[in-house]
């Protein structure tokens, strides 16, 4: 990909400008039931991750117990 190949800071600043345009420019465009879908999706993705994000932090918690329990009373 042209950005990971980019090594100025401040191309890589414009190229992730004209990017964000980019999508500004096709969301405009985007009917109200298109909007609608992409929320959907979009919100369908979010419930997803976070559910990956929620089992990892308990997989991490349990792998430091194990390593580093905790003090006993």
């Amino acid at each position: 990909m042209r950005f990971e190949a980019e090594s100025d800071p401040w191309q890589r600043s414009k190229m992730v400008g004209q990017k964000v345009s980019q999508l500004r420019d096709s969301f405009r465009k985007l009917s109200d039931e298109q909007r609608a879908e992409l929320a959907k999706s979009g919100e369908v993705e979010m419930m997803t991750g976070l559910h990956l994000l929620g089992k990892d932090k308990k997989l991490i918690q349990e792998l430091v117990e194990l390593v580093d329990p905790p003090p006993a009373t």
